[in-house]
């Protein structure tokens, strides 16, 4: 085998990992809509248009009052299974008996559990002004909280301001 068809093959096999936080584009939704323009759409079912209804109505944001028992609904819709996707399975068979088939249906989801979770956690920290590792984490990168943070304050009513002025010195006490 030569270099360049070994080269073809092992690149014919990488796979490139996505983004884990690609979904926070949902987030880039919740923030930019308002309620009454997500509602038609979760109301027919769209996991996404749910989940970003779900992050308006938790935070109150672009003027929506807070709801958090209908944000806790539309974060269980959303994550709700979808119905199944059935799959077909070879179950070779042994000492001369034939192979048989086997139909096993499969679970599906539009979006996961672990998908809203990084949606939430990304909010949650754009909310109480985490300007620390933990915080830049749970939005993806440092970049993307410190594009996210300014138009977050913009809409969001009960948002932590941070605070970068210095602390005056305690004097010492003597006692």
């Amino acid at each position: 085998m030569s270099l360049v068809g070994l080269a073809t093959l092992i690149a014919g096999c990488a796979t490139l990992a996505g983004d884990p936080h690609a979904d926070l584009d949902i987030l880039e939704t919740a923030m930019t809509s308002r309620a009454e323009d997500l509602q038609p759409q979760a109301d027919g079912g769209v996991a996404r248009a749910q989940l970003a209804l779900a992050v308006v109505y938790k935070y109150g944001l672009n003027g929506t009052s807070k709801n958090l028992p209908a944000s806790f609904r539309l974060r269980q819709k959303a994550t709700a299974q979808r119905g199944y996707t059935p799959i077909t399975q070879y179950i070779a068979g042994l000492n001369g008996a034939p192979g048989r088939t086997a139909i096993i249906n499969i679970a599906r989801f539009d979006l996961t559990e672990p998908q809203a979770s990084r949606v939430f956690f990304c909010a949650e920290a754009l909310e109480k002004g985490q300007m620390t590792a933990s915080g830049f984490s749970a939005c993806g990168s440092e970049q993307r909280f410190r594009d996210l943070h300014p138009r977050w304050l913009a809409i969001s009513p009960s948002a932590k301001r941070p605070d970068f002025k210095p602390k005056p010195a305690r004097k010492p006490t003597i006692a």
